[in-house]
């Protein structure tokens, strides 16, 4: 994140909660430094701005958990507010995040070990762009519709309702959205 993030969302007036996940680490190289060089850390401590006071500065709402108790209540308040609301989440610095590659590991080794799980029969993939085909490729999946063409175009509602209809046919086990 950067500040040019809090100076749009000021500026358009526009409602949008940011969560900053704050260890005052580098978190991920951090991690590598932790587990394969032996908390030899070089170049991940963070020097970063107070959050908070970054969000005023903007004109915006900043707020500040550091203890788990915390947490709820200002989400609560972050949900309620009428404009951006940045909170600054203070984490352990040494919490670590998984699954990990380590070195030498395929990128796509957690991806695959997660397919190897879903039976051949139930690898079928509806996407709401025809670009995600590569990604069926590679991971053995039947792409069974795509929402967006390549195109761009927006589907029509016979379109829709194509699909709809198979995945019904398909006997799809389950559907997730993320759109964008």
């Amino acid at each position: 994140m950067t500040a040019a993030e809090l100076s749009t969302a000021a500026q358009e007036g526009i409602k949008v909660n940011v969560a900053v996940i704050n260890n005052g680490f580098l978190g991920m190289v951090r991690q590598w430094q932790e587990f394969f060089y032996e908390r030899r850390y070089a170049a991940t401590p963070l020097r970063s701005p107070d959050f908070v006071k970054l969000a005023e500065a903007h004109g915006l709402i900043g707020l500040r958990a550091e203890k788990r108790p915390e947490v709820a209540e200002v989400v609560k308040q972050a949900r309620a507010a009428e404009g951006t609301v940045l909170i600054d989440f203070r984490v352990e610095q040494e919490d670590s995040v998984y699954p990990m590659v380590p070195a030498g590991a395929d990128l796509d080794a957690m991806i695959r070990r997660g397919v190897a799980s879903v039976p051949e029969k139930n690898r079928k993939l509806l996407t709401y762009h025809d670009s995600w085909a590569y990604w069926a490729r590679e991971y053995g999946f039947t792409v069974i519709g795509a929402v967006q063409a390549s195109d761009f175009s927006d589907p029509s509602p016979q379109e829709v309702a194509a699909l709809i209809t198979q995945i019904k046919s398909e006997k799809v086990p389950a559907a997730t959205s993320n759109l964008p």
